[in-house]
This record gives C-alpha cells, sequence and structure tokens, in this order.
C-alpha cells in the first residue's frame, strides 16, 4: 500500500465524529442513487453483497429506506476507516464489519457477488478504473453494481475537495 490510502484513511478517521454533519453532500448523493435502485430487479438471493467504502453507512441506510426488499441479506459493510465504520448503525445489524483497503480488490468471500453498493468511494483508490473493471468481473450472473462517483467541475468552477492532493473533509 503506498502512503495515499492511509493519508485518505487517517483524515478520514480524523473527522469520523464530524462526518454526518458534514457529508450533506455525500448523503445526497447516496440518497438520490438509492432512489435509482429501487425499481431494479432483486439481486440473486443467496450472493453476498457489500457496500464498498461504506463507512458511516450513508448509503446503505439510503438502499435500506428506497428498497426495503434488501434488508433480508444485509449489506457487509467494508473500509479502510475503522473510525468511520465504529459509528455506522449497519455495522452491527449484519455482517461483521470489515476494514479492507479496496486496491487490493475485492475479498474472496464477496465473489460472484450479487450487489456491490459504492458512493464517492472510487474516486480515493489509486487506480479507479481497474478496480472498477474488477468489481464489475466479480458480479454473479443478475448481480448489480450501483456506484456515484463525483466528477471534476465545469470549466470556471471552483476545484472540488476530492481533487486536492491531500484529503480533506
Amino acid at each position: 500500500m503506498t502512503a495515499f490510502p492511509l493519508q485518505v484513511c487517517g483524515a478520514f478517521g480524523r473527522h469520523a465524529a464530524d462526518y454526518e454533519g458534514q457529508a450533506g453532500l455525500q448523503r445526497g448523493i447516496a440518497w438520490r442513487l438509492a432512489r435509482l435502485c429501487r425499481d431494479l430487479p432483486a439481486p440473486p438471493p443467496d450472493a453476498p453483497r457489500a457496500d464498498l467504502g461504506a463507512g458511516s453507512g450513508l448509503l446503505s441506510r439510503a438502499l435500506l429506506h428506497h428498497c426495503p426488499g434488501l434488508a433480508s441479506h444485509p449489506l457487509l459493510q467494508l473500509d479502510l476507516c475503522p473510525e468511520l465504520l465504529a459509528r455506522n448503525p449497519l455495522a452491527t445489524a449484519g455482517p461483521a464489519p470489515l476494514v479492507w483497503d479496496l486496491n487490493g480488490g475485492l475479498p474472496a468471500a464477496l465473489e460472484p457477488a450479487g450487489l456491490l453498493v459504492s458512493s464517492f468511494a472510487l474516486q480515493w483508490l489509486e487506480a479507479p478504473a481497474r478496480e472498477l473493471e474488477r468489481w464489475g468481473r466479480a458480479l454473479a450472473p443478475g448481480g448489480w453494481l450501483a456506484l456515484a462517483v463525483p466528477v471534476p467541475p465545469p470549466p470556471g468552477c471552483p476545484a472540488p475537495p476530492w481533487s486536492c492532493p491531500t484529503p480533506t473533509i
């Protein structure tokens, strides 16, 4: 692991206590992504499911609200930052949370996956395109990936915080 994932984890860990109060954009995107998922077919019932970069559980909680059928098979809460996972209410409601560096791929137990979700996590990885390809290949037949990633601002707009070399939240 290079220094970058450790910097990202450290920044989120230092601000874990304030994260929910500061994450209005992330919460809004999580709720929008969850609304978009509500009409999708059910993922394969016996295949593993995970929230990649779950943090405090914003996306998983939004999915449970908009897609209550997913509650029968809880999502594994997976993140590199143990401080955020410790504040995730879903980390005690389903499978034990997993502190995991997504830069090294997915845990073997997730393949083939029935459902992989991730919101505003992919951009923090060292090789996002490579990891996205891995996530897609890890899906079981009929499985799905729900993903939200930030995009660069239009010309003339100030740089977003995720484009800074040192993570700030």
